[in-house]
């Protein structure tokens, strides 16, 4: 372990006199995405983005189908037997980049829609006047001008709603010798404590931060899942004129029959489905799928907006893991296991058919085009470091038999780092890193996050000490990266 890790590792959070130590922390100043250097053959370019394509973001190869890299520029179709949509000439490479990072989705898809394969006029260019948001951060200290945004994972609050998400660990005591006594938390609260305390510090450091959620069970559009549901309600009362309260009773985890008919009748209507693909929504989608699509899908993008406004230096969305082949048993309890490991991603691994709609190809553009992949490689690489070092917990290399990495994800260049696309690690722009720490069923694990430490100010549910422990491995790879970054 480095001398910088070793003194970090006894570190409590707050303000360490160790860290001005790394005065002098800037962020690196924006490099201009534009026009290469006329040096660059056409040749040499269309190799290089087809290398990058190949790298990080193409996990199936009939995506190719939809992508033409060749010495005229960069073209993305529709469909496979279609024209193309847009292309990009290599004199504009910084457009697209600067359209999504600085426009909202909805006004950088329809400029996106409105390109064509014309090639730019310089007035095209206008749009992005007055449009850089300076950094308001005016404090001292190693991370003084950074802007940093955090998003702690899914929505947390008591176990009962941690039921409706799956995102929660129990296990029976006595399963291992080590568990003495039942174990029952959720990770959304792990890591909204995580996030807090990582927030404070980053700012007693001089950063500038963004956090997505603030408090238990809320969501990134500001309220809780009850209140994504009355405005279903609401909604759906108006543009259908039915009174969907007057459905009675309550279905599963306790939220009221209206709610679930009127969440589905606009999900319905939003995507225009008629017949098979109605009936289905009103009669048999339960409020498990109403949480995990609907309103998944709304919360993501309303995290993802948040971050995208504050355009940050770097973005964490932070997750505790689980083993994936162990599965609850019918009354939802886990058992503890022996296997622990970190790992990271970022935004790559598009798969068969998720380059079908205009935002989604949009998307994968833009990453295409910008330096974002090999920062958020660069920046995830030092935050696994961190794990291992701080945290004490290796980085996961490969395994197939995990699905998430064998069907869904890309191996970069860095141990335990790898592409997936996911909802934010697409929606998010700029350099990102999407933080997976540790096994919270590892035996070891689950009973160190089992334990009530301490409340932290605006939560209820009392934290472990361990979390403190990935706070300090967070901080490790953020001031490695920005060291680097110089």
């Amino acid at each position: 372990m480095s001398t910088i890790l070793t003194r970090l590792f006894h570190l409590t959070v707050g303000f360490p006199a160790f860290f001005l130590l790394l005065t002098g922390c800037q962020p690196a100043e924006a490099q201009p995405e534009g026009s290469p250097p006329p040096a660059i053959s056409k040749d040499s370019l269309a190799r290089k983005y087809t290398q990058r394509a190949e790298q990080y973001l193409i996990k199936n190869d009939t995506l190719w189908s939809q992508i033409r890299i060749d010495t005229n520029g960069i073209s993305l179709l529709p469909h496979p037997d279609s024209l193309p949509e847009i292309t990009i000439f290599y004199d504009e490479l910084d457009w697209l980049p600067r359209l999504t990072r600085q426009f909202d989705l909805e006004t950088a898809l329809q400029l996106y829609e409105g390109k064509g394969t014309a090639a730019l006029a310089p007035e095209d260019y206008k749009i992005f006047e007055g449009q850089d948001a300076p950094s308001n951060a005016s404090g001292q200290g190693p991370l003084a001008g950074w802007k940093i945004a955090l998003d702690p994972g899914h929505l947390g609050g008591d176990i009962d709603f941690a039921f409706l998400e799956k995102k929660f660990v129990r296990i029976r005591a006595n399963d291992r010798p080590q568990i003495r006594q039942p174990i029952a938390f959720n990770e959304g609260n792990l890591n909204l404590g995580t996030a807090l305390l990582l927030r404070d510090t980053l700012e007693a450091l001089g950063a500038e931060v963004l956090v997505t959620r603030t408090q238990e069970a809320h969501t990134g559009l500001g309220g809780t899942f009850q209140d994504w549901l009355e405005e279903q309600m609401v909604t759906a009362v108006e543009k259908s004129g039915e009174d969907f309260r007057d459905y009675v009773g309550k279905g599963a985890f306790g939220f009221k029959t209206g709610y679930l008919k009127a969440a589905a009748w606009n999900w319905v209507d939003e995507n225009e489905w008629t017949g098979e693909d109605s009936l289905w929504w009103m009669t048999k989608a339960d409020m498990r799928t109403i949480y995990r699509i609907p309103f998944l899908r709304a919360d993501f993008k309303a995290r993802a907006a948040q971050i995208n406004a504050f355009h940050p230096d770097l973005t964490l969305i932070l997750h505790y893991n689980i083993y994936e082949k162990n599965e609850w048993d019918r009354d939802y309890y886990l058992r503890a296991v022996d296997d622990n490991y970190s790992m990271a991603f970022i935004p790559g691994s598009f798969m068969a058919g998720e380059l079908g709609s205009a935002e989604d190809r949009m998307l994968f553009l833009a990453r295409l085009l910008s330096e974002d992949l090999a920062a958020s490689e660069q920046l995830s690489a030092a935050v696994v470091d961190g794990y291992e070092q701080v945290l004490g917990v290796p980085a996961i290399e490969w395994d197939d038999s995990l699905k998430y990495l064998r069907n869904a994800s890309l191996r970069t260049g860095s141990k335990g780092v790898f592409a997936r696309n996911l909802s934010l690690t697409r929606l998010v722009q700029g350099p990102l890193c999407y933080g997976e720490a540790l096994y919270q069923d590892n035996v070891n694990e689950a009973v160190a996050l089992n334990k009530q430490e301490y409340v932290l100010e605006g939560m209820e549910t009392p934290l472990p000490d361990r979390i403190r422990d990935a706070v300090h491995a967070y901080l490790a790879g953020i001031l490695a990266y920005a060291e680097g970054a110089r």
